[in-house]
């Protein structure tokens, strides 16, 4: 028995893996449907060798279905920890390279509408990123901690969705975010019967969605694993969830509505539904 610990303990993973087809480039636009931009905040010591703990903040950013590029204004604040406020741009050129700007201020405070309060701008960089690599900013630095936004380019497998008929639209805790940024949702629960048709109205607008075609709906996106891509009325939406929707390697078309008119009347105010039926769906949609 102690051999065999032993054994499981200190024994290295063999992978080895073959193919019989040579690699083939991805176009531009591929690669700016399939890139996402995750954004989080780590504090290191002040070595920034040791991670001290992962700040409650994480980001998610996509292009969206025009040319231009990713954009944030990305504020945080926690105690016992400078500010973050950041801008970044992210570009990619004609011949797919990936570009970031990042321009960082000592403050960041909302406007009115959608104008924002710059205070000083302290530093900005230009970065070219290599072998899809993450980009490690130093926030702040003193002698007990190092704060860094680490922002990780991440290429979503592309694969053949289906009709996979009836099935239910479950997950106990989703986020739901645009291809800017802006959460829409979170810990959205439609964990709960044989919802086949879910949708919610946030304050930035409402969706509908089924793997099944319904009355006003079209094919919007995807959904594969945990996660679900939308794409209408000129919006990318990702719907995110810790439980997986479909299983590995299942990719489903799905159907929807999205309605940029209809929001909540305040900030993160959510209210979302589900039904096994089209009709009293259709009723609650209407509302």
């Amino acid at each position: 028995m102690t051999l065999l610990a032993t054994q499981i303990g200190y024994g290295a993973d063999n992978d080895f893996g073959t193919s019989t087809s040579a690699g083939t480039p991805i176009p531009t636009e591929s690669i700016k449907y399939q890139m996402e931009i995750k954004g989080e905040i780590l504090v290191f010591d002040k070595t920034g060798r040791r991670l001290l703990y992962k700040a409650p903040e994480e980001r998610r950013w996509k292009f969206g279905a025009d040319d231009k590029p990713i954009m944030s204004n990305w504020s945080y604040q926690q105690k016992n920890m400078a500010p973050v406020a950041l801008q970044h741009e992210w570009r990619i050129d004609k011949d797919g390279q990936i570009l970031v700007k990042i321009k960082q201020f000592e403050s960041m405070d909302r406007g009115s509408g959608d104008q924002i309060k710059f205070g000083k701008l302290k530093t900005e960089k230009e970065i070219q990123v290599e072998n899809f690599e993450s980009v490690s900013w130093v926030v702040s630095q003193d002698d007990k901690q190092r704060v860094v936004a680490k922002f990780e380019p991440v290429l979503w497998p592309l694969t053949d969705p289906s009709d996979i008929g009836a099935l239910p639209i479950n997950s106990s805790r989703m986020t739901v975010f645009d291809s800017k940024g802006n959460l829409w949702a979170s810990r959205l629960d439609n964990s709960e019967g044989n919802n086949i048709y879910f949708g919610a109205t946030t304050h930035k607008g409402s969706f509908y969605i089924s793997y099944l075609p319904f009355k006003g709906a079209k094919e919007i996106g995807t959904a594969d694993k945990g996660r679900i891509r939308i794409e209408a009325s000129g919006t990318k939406l990702n719907i995110e969830s810790s439980d997986p929707f479909l299983p590995r390697g299942v990719s489903a078309k799905v159907y929807g509505i999205v309605d940029l008119n209809k929001k909540s009347d305040r900030f993160n105010s959510v209210r979302s539904y589900g039904s096994s039926e089209e009709a009293p769906f259709l009723k609650r949609i209407e509302k």
